[in-house]
């Protein structure tokens, strides 16, 4: 437990105001790790700008073409780097699945949808290029935590935004979202102003509003304790696709917060959640129902 509550300042230490993360350099230093990664190949680019790169982590014992997870971080649109949640990557490859955690340019450099943009890059360099490294381009998952789960499942949902830039991306899998907003109108906190103001049309920037039977399957995690992105943001995009018949999942974790959702996928934290195995329960559904019958 002492342990465990050293881990917990480390963090607060490194965290600071909405999902906006400076560091997680310090907890990946001295917390315990999966010994579950084969290799980690990091720096590869998917663009031409210094942060248009991202990190893949090979898990050991895979046989064949394996699963790929691509985890987008949060940061409120503004903060983070990839190597601060090298932890997701190692939690991922205890389950089999190659992760890739890519970065992408952040507010105020560049406002939405840019940072949509080099995730959707970073997609299509995964469906393009994942088999060089043993993973399977037809079974590629999506999961996000805070405003990177909204990025992530608008990879999903804003078809019409992807095809004004041209971007013709693969089909998603299936899309785990973290505490994520996905209902954040009006504009109230500086993080969403910041990144979404100078939109004319804000209420397409809403997933709530885009959502339909196509979206991919999607699981939607929060916790009752969540005071930075609120818990209703998923029941209203879970009542919004159920509706309109696409497949969700709701799930609540009793007296979980913010920032313990996103560490109970570490080793440490790995107790206060069932977070990791309802992911990869959710993902390996929806692969068993796809799989050709023989």
């Amino acid at each position: 437990m002492l342990r465990q509550t050293i881990y917990v300042s480390l963090y607060l230490v490194a965290c600071s105001g909405l999902v906006s993360c400076t560091s997680l350099g310090v907890l990946n230093a001295v917390a315990p790790k999966d010994d579950s990664t084969l290799e980690v190949v990091t720096d590869i680019s998917y663009g031409s700008h210094p942060r248009q790169q991202l990190d893949i982590y090979l898990p050991k014992d895979v046989d064949e073409l394996a699963p790929v997870i691509m985890f987008l971080y949060g940061g409120s649109w503004k903060n983070g780097k990839r190597q601060d949640y090298a932890f997701v990557g190692h939690s991922f490859n205890t389950k089999g699945y190659i992760t890739v955690l890519p970065d992408y340019r952040l507010v105020p450099e560049i406002r939405y949808p840019e940072f949509l943009i080099d995730n959707a890059n970073a997609l299509r360099w995964v469906y393009d290029h994942i088999g060089q490294y043993g993973g399977d381009q037809d079974r590629i998952f999506v999961v996000g935590h805070s405003a990177g789960a909204y990025n992530g499942v608008m990879l999903g949902l804003a078809d019409a935004l992807f095809s004004e830039h041209n971007l013709d991306l693969p089909v998603i899998s299936g899309f785990a979202g973290l505490a994520g907003p996905y209902d954040f109108l009006p504009l109230a906190f500086d993080s969403t102003k910041n990144a979404f103001a100078e939109v004319s049309d804000l209420p397409s920037t809403q997933p709530v509003n885009l959502v339909s039977s196509s979206a991919p399957p999607m699981i939607l995690i929060t916790g009752t304790d969540d005071k930075l992105v609120l818990p209703k943001h998923s029941f209203s995009l879970h009542d919004s696709a159920t509706s309109r018949g696409a497949e969700s999942t709701l799930v609540t974790y009793q007296d979980v917060g913010h920032i313990a959702l996103l560490l109970s996928l570490s080793k440490p934290f790995r107790n206060n959640t069932t977070a990791l195995e309802d992911v990869v329960d959710f993902f390996q559904d929806i692969q068993a129902v796809n799989e050709p019958e023989t």
